[in-house]
């Protein structure tokens, strides 16, 4: 599943679960890092951090 639709999913606990899982964490540096426009994707990681 993708990173920012367990983000949205505020209804599914097991999606919100995945969301903040740490292995989720470091995907989401891995694609800050990686994509063409890092600065939305680091929105993502700003919710993740601030859980």
């Amino acid at each position: 599943m993708l990173p920012w639709w367990n983000a949205v999913a505020i209804n599914d606990v097991p999606a919100q679960s995945d969301f903040y899982s740490s292995a989720n964490g470091r995907l989401l540096n891995d694609l800050v890092r990686n994509a063409r426009e890092a600065d939305k994707v680091a929105l993502l990681l700003k919710v993740w951090r601030q859980r």
